[in-house]
């Protein structure tokens, strides 16, 4: 049996004997994701609120473009092209607007949360929800496809699809700018 142990012992994951630079925890519920969201939301309003006057833009010139006189002059090719667009942007912002809402409600149910160990080189994120471990991944800084710093929060992407917020507001001042010296981002006064 001390065999299984110490075979187990070689082959386990080595976990960091380094001490994190920072510690930080982000809950995943309705309000954060709704506040995450809040550009791509108004974007959706954005195309509805551009989608809409085309498609009345569309039906008052094929009105329009039927009189008896065809004063307006303007050919099928371009209210169909007028007509898509309009829909379009409406059809794609509804949707949009709609599922980001819907995607709120629904973590408010299964909610999470993420614990985050920020390291020199690299970050720990350890996910639970109802307080079960889901997992967790390490992170290179180096290997981010993207990372942003907004009024309320750093966003990292270690892939296009996933993204890792940190709330800035359970931050002290000098915890943002440690956590913008080891993601590389030019500091800035809060």
């Amino acid at each position: 049996m001390s065999d299984i142990i110490a075979e187990n012992t070689e082959n386990s994951e080595q976990i960091p004997t380094e001490k994190p630079v920072l510690t930080s925890s982000f809950l995943i519920d309705g309000k954060s994701q709704a506040q995450l969201f809040k550009p791509m939301r108004i974007g959706c309003i954005v195309a509805m609120a551009v989608g809409i006057p085309l498609v009345i833009l569309y039906v008052v010139l094929s009105v329009l473009s039927e009189d008896e006189n065809g004063s307006i002059g303007i050919d099928d090719v371009s209210l169909f092209v007028i007509l898509l667009c309009g829909a379009v942007l409406f059809a794609l912002g509804l949707v949009m607007y709609l599922s980001a809402k819907r995607n709120a409600r629904m973590t408010d149910r299964t909610g999470g949360l993420n614990d985050y160990e920020f390291y020199e080189t690299y970050m720990i994120v350890r996910s639970s929800r109802h307080g079960e471990d889901l997992g967790y991944t390490k992170n290179f800084y180096a290997d981010l496809v993207k990372i942003r710093e907004t009024k309320h929060y750093f966003l990292l992407y270690p892939t296009t699809a996933t993204l890792y917020p940190v709330d800035k507001a359970v931050l002290s001042g000098e915890e943002r700018a440690a956590l913008r010296r080891v993601l590389r981002l030019q500091p800035r006064s809060d």
